[in-house]
């Protein structure tokens, strides 16, 4: 997510475009009045850099851009970047990036009576 700043980014560049117009900082005050989003930033996260837990559900990417998703498996033997993307249906060898999988949909009492009628 290309636009995602940290509020401490967002409140300094608040003050530093109202710097003329006020002479206190005034964009922690600002921001304090908007409640925080509800979403973390998303990004793809090297296998070099870290790996999830074992058996996490993730989306992976292999070296050569294919994207699945299962959960990833260390492997030095047949995969060139030392990681598998395993899932029920077998293994997807050479994963370089993987990324946590969304929260699934608020699905309360309701959505799912009206799938059952």
């Amino acid at each position: 997510m290309d636009d995602y700043i940290s509020r401490d980014e967002a409140a300094k560049r608040i003050d530093e475009a109202l710097s003329r117009v006020f002479v206190e900082p005034v964009g922690e005050s600002i921001l304090s009045k908007i409640p925080a989003a509800d979403v973390r930033p998303v990004r793809w996260i090297p296998v070099t850099e870290s790996v999830p837990e074992e058996l996490t559900d993730v989306i992976c990417c292999t070296d050569d851009g294919y994207i699945t998703f299962g959960w990833i498996v260390k492997d030095q033997r047949i995969s060139t970047t030392g990681y598998m993307c395993a899932d029920e249906g077998g293994f997807v060898r050479d994963i370089t990036h993987w990324m946590p999988l969304p929260e699934p949909p608020n699905c309360g009492a309701d959505m799912r009576e009206e799938a059952v009628h």
